[in-house]
């Protein structure tokens, strides 16, 4: 059994809350946390951006991250969104077994 975070970037607080929304209802994770905005500056297309954007973090199981990934990709309207998964070293075993009951197998 395996957990990861996966953090994305929204550029909306009401995009984050409809992913974190979304992946809840289809058990594809078992929480979200929504920060606060952050200023980020990124290169795209040849130019430096700079926007604020909404970190979103979602916990669940290993083995569901690439379809996370794709309804990210259908629900986000950035043409490249990042989508990056972390593994958890150390968790808790009763809260993995938490995580591992919110989720769906996969």
């Amino acid at each position: 059994m395996q957990m990861i975070y996966i953090w994305i970037n929204c550029h909306t607080q009401a995009l984050a809350d409809e992913i974190a929304e979304e992946l809840l209802e289809a058990r594809l994770i078992a929480a979200a946390n929504r920060y606060p905005a952050i200023a980020s500056r990124y290169r795209w297309e040849g130019e430096v951006h700079t926007r604020d954007e909404v970190p979103l973090l979602l916990k669940t199981r290993a083995e569901l991250f690439a379809r996370v990934k794709e309804e990210v990709h259908r629900l986000h309207p950035y043409k490249t969104p990042s989508v990056q998964a972390q593994q958890v070293a150390d968790v808790d075993p009763q809260y993995l077994a938490w995580i591992y009951e919110q989720t769906e197998e996969a």
